[in-house]
């Protein structure tokens, strides 16, 4: 088939665009391997030892079990959200925003991202059992 190919000229004049799509794939699935290794998988396991963090005004409000769904209302001064808990995710089921992105932001079920509702001041994360630290008060960081 290759020979076929020379004769018709066709490998001669697609050579360099064969070779550029063929390094974009081979980036393409290194990252791809690379991204997803570093990732640990969020599992049933993991759910267990993990805990739903919500904080309003940047003060903590609760901490809760990621794997027993529950709604949790939270009022505040600035509004209020309903934050539920259910199949190892957590998402913002009402809020009172105008705006409502933190509804849209969907749900988070791994220890990456958080979800925060700016007028409400409400800020949503999941730690895992070996980030209880957190929350225990001290210093973060010091800079000199």
């Amino acid at each position: 088939m290759l020979k076929e190919m020379e004769k018709q000229g066709i490998l001669k004049k697609y050579f360099y665009d064969i070779i550029i799509l063929s390094a974009i794939l081979f980036f393409a699935g290194t990252g791809y391997v690379f991204f997803n290794k570093n990732h640990e998988s969020f599992n049933a396991d993991t759910a267990k030892e993990a805990y739903v963090v919500v904080r309003t005004d940047n003060e903590l409000f609760g901490r809760y079990p990621l794997y027993e769904d529950r709604d949790i209302p939270v009022y505040s001064i600035y509004g209020h959200n309903v934050v539920r808990i259910e199949g190892g995710r957590v998402y913002i089921a009402e809020a009172s925003c105008r705006d409502g992105v933190c509804i849209k932001s969907g749900a988070l079920s791994g220890s990456t991202g958080s979800i925060i509702c700016l007028p409400n001041r409400l800020e949503i994360y999941i730690e895992e059992a070996s980030d209880k630290e957190k929350d225990k008060g001290g210093y973060d960081t010091i800079a000199w």
